[in-house]
């Protein structure tokens, strides 16, 4: 998967990046909000040390598509609660084991593969019952 870390702590950021990129994903750091995503991202993890001034729900609201898990030390209005009411998937508070993070990459990643499937089959079966008729 293609991950963008937002973290301010540089440390922290290369310790998760090391570690992802050991199981096989591709990861970007950078160390605000403020710098331009223009490339897709599958995951995005973010800092709530880096949510300041209504930034953070906007470039929430602006990756809808990507799953998004804050990263916090404590949860807080700023930090964890407005960005999860504007669309990020999860939190996990620091520190954290690298097996909390993965699983909930991994289940998110699920989840976001099932809707995709349960929408394609839901089209299908509207196509077949408008087409067919029915006894």
């Amino acid at each position: 998967m293609k991950i963008l870390i937002i973290e301010d702590d540089l440390a922290l950021a290369r310790s998760i990046s090391h570690n992802l990129h050991d199981l096989g994903h591709f990861c970007e750091i950078i160390s605000s909000i403020s710098e331009e995503n223009k490339e897709p991202y599958d995951v995005i993890l973010v800092s709530s040390k880096v949510c300041t001034q209504g930034r953070c729900e906007h470039f929430v609201r602006y990756n809808s598509k990507q799953i998004i898990i804050m990263m916090a030390s404590h949860v807080n209005e700023d930090g964890v609660n407005k960005p999860i009411q504007a669309g990020a998937r999860d939190y996990i508070l620091k520190p954290f084991k690298m097996d909390e993070l993965l699983r909930k990459i991994q289940y998110h990643k699920a989840y976001q593969e099932m809707t995709a499937r349960l929408g394609f089959y839901e089209n299908y079966l509207d196509f077949i019952h408008a087409e067919l008729p029915l006894p």
